[in-house]
């Protein structure tokens, strides 16, 4: 499968393929510009594999590393219903 090239979204520009790649992490939106994938906004999210990516005022390209995966979050438990929290939710 070929990887999608993306372009900074918003005007954004980046200087190295170091920023571009922390942004990509982050999360932050890139715009679609290859003909066999589509078009339109998009993130690390939709595209596990990475993705080629256009900076330094389009002139360089660059492979995006796939995003770390999300922290997960720690299960908490409920704290635990007495006879007055009973009470006062009615």
């Amino acid at each position: 499968m070929s990887l999608p090239t993306v372009t900074p979204a918003y005007g954004r520009d980046y200087k190295s393929l170091k920023s571009a790649q922390a942004d990509w992490d982050a999360g932050k939106d890139f715009y679609l510009t290859d003909m066999f994938h589509g078009s339109g906004y998009t993130s690390a999210r939709d595209w596990p594999n990475g993705a080629m990516v256009r900076y330094s005022k389009l002139t360089k390209i660059g492979k995006l590393k796939p995003a770390p995966a999300p922290k997960p979050v720690p299960a908490t438990a409920p704290a635990p219903m007495t006879f007055g929290a009973v009470l006062a939710s009615k």
